[in-house]
């Protein structure tokens, strides 16, 4: 499940893109560590980028949060 985290100076887990005050978002393992618990899931902090390519673009305007 991908969330809007919010605008920060962090590097992107999956591309390791560094933009300074990227909009990041988190993507949360909560639901694979129960369905598979011997794996240890990690949350991750993606980039838009990232998040539009795990979304999808169908489904990225319900989880597209504008920053205020």
């Amino acid at each position: 499940m991908i969330k809007y985290w919010g605008k920060q100076d962090k590097i992107c887990d999956m591309c390791a893109g560094y933009k300074m005050n990227q909009i990041l978002y988190i993507d949360d393992k909560s639901m694979m560590k129960g369905l598979f618990p011997e794996i240890d899931w990690d949350s991750q902090l993606i980039c838009t980028k990232c998040a539009i390519r795990e979304v999808g673009k169908k489904q990225w305007k319900q989880v597209k949060r504008s920053p205020k």
